[in-house]
């Protein structure tokens, strides 16, 4: 539910919280957007789930970050949005935004983690993919420099992007995105922050498979749009072969959730809960807001 939440606890509005305590919690960036024209996949969101100091009484702001727009034909993608939570006498948490996957002579650029990088004619360095910042996500691949040409695919936060196949002087398919990693902390075992895969002329094979995590598959026809990263998953879009409606798909948006042993007695903005997992008092933001215990 959004909206202003009153957090009930052992029959006293807050009298059981504690004046410090720790909260874990998951932080995941908005994912980038794949490039357009046999380009690479985007990169993943960065994800983070550390343990933090929470202090009774302090608000605490929840910015979540979008995920990169589609790019149009013969263009790199768009970054994804970073991923906040701040407050006061707080060490500001931030995920980074997914890097761009590249096309041409367009480059793939670092994020959270890296984009894919695309095709590369005239050996202007389009092909390389970039690197993940470290502890939030992994590197994209490198793209093909010879016909057909191949994107590759966006890195996640538990595997760097694929180079096409079979080969980078022969890819007849997209890199495959970079697979993303599992939390449980809303109470199933999910994947968040995949890469998304890269593209390819049609009559190759296709496009690159999305990584496990929200990532986009890559497209392999001119009339396919490559695929978006699921909402709330940071997962990074599918790179687009780049004519007709054939551009990248949009990066998925960030998420951040809350685990503790304590309910809070305010929130706001896109948020639900508590929901008790495991005994603990779970709130997940979809969107931006405030918590305060």
């Amino acid at each position: 539910m959004s909206g202003i939440l009153n957090a009930y606890v052992g029959g006293t509005y807050g009298a059981s919280t504690p004046s410090t305590f720790t909260a874990t919690l998951l932080v995941v960036a908005g994912g980038g957007s794949g490039g357009s024209g046999q380009g690479g996949g985007g990169g993943a969101g960065g994800m983070l789930t550390p343990s933090a100091t929470i202090v009774k009484g302090t608000v605490y702001t929840v910015t979540v970050g979008a995920g990169g727009a589609p790019s149009l034909s013969d263009r790199a993608g768009n970054q994804g949005s970073n991923t906040t939570i701040t407050g006061s006498g707080f060490t500001t948490i931030q995920a980074c935004g997914g890097g761009v996957g590249g096309v041409n002579c367009y480059l793939a650029t670092s994020g959270g983690s890296g984009g894919g990088g695309g095709s590369r004619p005239g050996g202007c360095g389009g092909s390389t993919g970039k690197s993940g910042v470290s502890g939030q996500g992994n590197r994209g691949g490198c793209g093909g420099v010879c016909g057909p040409y191949g994107g590759a695919g966006g890195g996640g936060k538990g595997a760097a992007g694929a180079n096409p196949t079979p080969s980078r002087c022969n890819p007849q398919r997209g890199g495959n995105g970079g697979i993303g990693a599992t939390s449980s902390i809303t109470g199933s075992s999910l994947y968040y922050a995949g890469g998304g895969g890269g593209s390819v002329n049609p009559g190759a094979c296709g496009g690159g498979t999305g990584g496990c995590g929200g990532g986009g598959n890559g497209s392999g026809n001119y009339s396919v749009q490559g695929g978006n990263g699921v909402a709330n998953t940071g997962g990074g879009s599918g790179g687009g072969s780049g004519a007709g409606t054939s551009f990248s798909g949009t990066g998925g948006k960030g998420i951040v959730v809350f685990s503790s042993c304590y309910a809070a007695c305010s929130v706001s903005g896109c948020v639900t809960g508590p929901t008790c997992v495991s005994g603990k008092k779970v709130y997940k933001f979809t969107g931006s807001g405030t918590i305060k215990y």
